[in-house]
C-alpha cells in the first residue's frame, strides 16, 4: 500500500517596489505567481504549505515563518558588494519602498536559529564570498544559513536562468519528496533537465549544495492511505472464511 504524502515545505518570492526594481535594473519579482506555485510536485498526494509574493526587510521576516518547514524556498534578486567582508546580497523590499540588500553577517543578528533543515536560494550568485582558507563557506548566504543550523543549503555561484532554474527546483523537490537524499535528488533534477534538452551546464549545474547533503531530509511527512484499511479488513475476513471453512471440514 502506497502511503499519501504531503510535502512540509514553504516558497517564497520577494516582490519589490517599482521604483526599488528599476534602479537596480531588475524585475519587480524574481519570480510570478503562477511560477512559483508551479514549482511544487503536481502530484495529488502532495499539499501545498506556503506560497507567498511579499516580504518585508529583515532575515526575521524573510526567513523565519511562523510555522517552520522541513524545507523552504526563497527567490530573489541577489546583490553583490566586493567592498564587504561577506559580498554576496539578496535585495528585500523596506517599507519605505527602497531595496534593503541583505548580507550574511545580517542573518547572524535576525535570525533566531535555521529557518529549515534545507534551505533552497534561488538568489544569483549566493555562493559568492571571499576567500577564507579552510572555510571557502565562511563568507557567503549559503555559510550563514548553515552556522545558523540548516543541515543543507541550495545555492549558486553565478547568474541564474530562470526558466532552467524552474524546471530544476520543480524536479529537485519532487525527488526529495519521494525521499532521496539531497545530494541524489539535485543529481536526478540535473539527469530530468537532460533528458527534456536542456543539455547546457549553464541549466542543469545552476545550483550546487553546501552541507550535510548525502542524508535524506524529512521533507515529505506520510500519513497511511485509507485503502489500506479496506485491504487489511479484506485480508483478515477471507483469513476467518478459510478457518471457518477448514473446521467444518
Amino acid at each position: 500500500v502506497r502511503p499519501a504524502a504531503a510535502l512540509d515545505a514553504a516558497l517564497y518570492a520577494v516582490r519589490l517596489a517599482p521604483e526599488a526594481a528599476a534602479a537596480h535594473g531588475v524585475s519587480a519579482v524574481a519570480l510570478s505567481m503562477a511560477e512559483l506555485a508551479g514549482l511544487l510536485p503536481s502530484q495529488p498526494a502532495l499539499s501545498r504549505v506556503d506560497v507567498d509574493a511579499a516580504w518585508s526587510a529583515g532575515a526575521a521576516g524573510l526567513l523565519a515563518p511562523a510555522q517552520r518547514p522541513a524545507l523552504q524556498a526563497v527567490f530573489a534578486h541577489g546583490t553583490y558588494d566586493g567592498a564587504r567582508a561577506t559580498p554576496a546580497g539578496i535585495l528585500l523590499g523596506a517599507a519605505d519602498g527602497a531595496a534593503a540588500p541583505l548580507y550574511a553577517e545580517d542573518f547572524a543578528a535576525d535570525l533566531d536559529g535555521a529557518p529549515a533543515d534545507f534551505v533552497l536560494l534561488g538568489v544569483c550568485s549566493a555562493a559568492r564570498g571571499t576567500l577564507q582558507r579552510g572555510d571557502e563557506a565562511a563568507r557567503h548566504l549559503g555559510g550563514a544559513l548553515l552556522q545558523a543550523g540548516a543541515r543543507v543549503v541550495a545555492l549558486a555561484d553565478f547568474d541564474l536562468e530562470v526558466s532552467g532554474l524552474i524546471l530544476l527546483t520543480r524536479s529537485l523537490l519532487a525527488a526529495l519528496a519521494r525521499g532521496e537524499a539531497p545530494d541524489l535528488a539535485l543529481r536526478t533534477a540535473r539527469r530530468a533537465m537532460h533528458d527534456a534538452g536542456r543539455s547546457s551546464p549553464v541549466e542543469w549545474a545552476q545550483l550546487r549544495l553546501e552541507g550535510l547533503a548525502t542524508e535524506a531530509v524529512p521533507v515529505a511527512t506520510t500519513r497511511p492511505s485509507s485503502s489500506g484499511w479496506w485491504w487489511g479488513g479484506g485480508l483478515l475476513l477471507v483469513c476467518a472464511l478459510v478457518w471457518r471453512w477448514s473446521r467444518r471440514r
